[in-house]
């Protein structure tokens, strides 16, 4: 192989390394019901890809979905999947501006 290719393939690796994400935001004012049920689904289609969600997270989300209070139900189902996530998305209204309630 040539010196060029090496070292390409060296800076590909060296970029491919897990670099820690930032904190999303909390998500409030989510129906517990539905989250619940969307929840249950992805990890079904997890298992199905051949991804499945660890032991851990899983009974975390269990726990999560037996919370008497849905919005630390709510709360705690994020903060099982925040770390799998790949990327925050942020969508607003028509003319660009978020709603007073995502500050």
């Amino acid at each position: 192989m040539r010196p060029r290719t090496w070292l390409a393939a060296a800076a590909l690796l060296a970029l491919a390394v897990p670099a820690p994400a930032a904190d999303l935001p909390l998500v409030k004012n989510v129906e517990r019901q539905p989250l619940t049920k969307q929840v249950e689904r992805l990890v079904e289609a997890l298992d199905l890809v051949g991804a499945p969600l660890s032991e851990g997270d899983r009974n975390a989300l269990k726990d999560a979905f037996a919370e008497k209070d849905a919005a630390k139900a709510v709360e705690r189902i994020q903060g099982v999947l925040d770390p799998h996530c790949l990327a925050g998305v942020r969508l607003s209204a028509a003319g660009g501006k978020p709603p007073a309630s995502w500050k």
